[in-house]
């Protein structure tokens, strides 16, 4: 269990008012309802405008647009939970909410100031002068939690297996957002993605293993929603793979070699499971990414990936990048 900045915590508990929370994400507004179990305060609402086409609320809150909060809230009563996520802090200072409101970085609140100072602040940025991509993730971009760097970054490891023998794998799609991403680029190099979920939630959560997972989560989403953003582009390269993964849907796919595998289950069972199956059907130089590696919560998947690189050393790369993916490399 995280340790709180008592510090920082107490200064959110001191505004008077409002809790609002930036972005409908559903891990954000969990962590932040364990912070404010501490005290007798609440979220009042989600603020999020790119979520206003599909949800009036979520866990329960009401969403409301970015001029709610300039129209109808006082700067003095209001305290805003972010991510420590650089889209967000662009979004927010491109309507001019960066000044006169107090802010909380998730991160903030729950590690130790020693812990938390050691975080730099992104300088370098290539996505925003990269137009393909900024255009693909334009027309993605409402159907992903993932943020702008994690999104780049996934296209940056894709294209260095593109000469490689084989087809894409993503198991973890919820509405279809880094799926669509991987196909945009796949589709340049013959690469069919492989797209394999539920679509009706989180599974195989354990409550030893799993900090802030229960069976069910991440449900807002059908089929028909990841399948509208891909038909509505006319992207063929793709196959859905609709059930558990790898226990109803790897059949389908048991003589496919996968060189490029994002794995965004969240939970412990489900990563290992669909990395053990992946692991034998990968060549050398394939490469799996795995989502929330590091974040508070995710200790399921943090966990796993851990203990399978100091187990299986021998035959793999690991990197572990500050934005939130962990890395596989296949070495042998």
């Amino acid at each position: 269990m995280p340790s709180f900045n008592e510090e920082t915590v107490k200064s959110l508990f001191k505004c008077k008012k409002i809790i609002a929370v930036f972005g409908a994400n559903e891990k954000l507004i969990r962590k932040t309802e364990r912070i404010l179990n501490k005290s007798n305060k609440h979220i009042d609402f989600i603020f999020d405008n790119n979520f206003k086409l599909h949800e009036t609320a979520v866990r329960g809150y009401p969403i409301k647009e970015f001029d709610f909060i300039l129209k109808n809230c006082d700067k003095n009563d209001i305290a805003i939970v972010v991510e420590n996520n650089i889209e967000k802090h662009f979004q927010l200072r491109s309507i001019g909410m960066t000044q006169n409101f107090h802010y909380f970085i998730i991160d903030d609140l729950i590690f130790p100031t020693d812990i938390s100072s050691r975080y730099s602040r992104q300088v370098y940025a290539p996505w925003f002068a990269d137009s393909e991509f900024q255009s693909t993730y334009a027309k993605m971009r409402k159907h992903t939690l993932v943020d702008i760097t994690r999104c780049y970054e996934l296209v940056t490891l894709l294209k260095q297996t593109k000469n490689l023998h084989g087809n894409v794998l993503e198991v973890g799609v919820w509405r279809g957002g880094t799926g669509f991403l991987l196909t945009h680029y796949a589709k340049q190099y013959g690469k069919t993605v492989y797209l394999a979920d539920t679509f009706e939630g989180v599974v195989k959560t354990d409550m030893d293993k799993d900090f802030s997972y229960v069976d069910g989560m991440h449900s807002d989403t059908t089929l028909d929603i990841a399948k509208e953003l891909f038909d509505y582009y006319n992207y063929d390269n793709k196959v859905f793979l609709k059930g558990l993964f790898p226990d109803d849907t790897s059949s389908i796919i048991d003589n496919e070699t996968i060189i490029f595998c994002h794995i965004d289950v969240d939970v412990y069972q489900s990563a290992m499971q669909t990395t053990e199956w992946v692991w034998e059907r990968m060549p050398v130089g394939g490469i799996i990414v795995y989502d929330d590696y590091g974040f508070p919560g995710c200790n399921g998947v943090t966990d796993y990936v851990n203990e399978a690189s100091d187990i299986h050393s021998t035959d793999r790369q690991f990197l572990y990048n500050l934005n939130g993916h962990g890395i596989f490399i296949k070495t042998k």
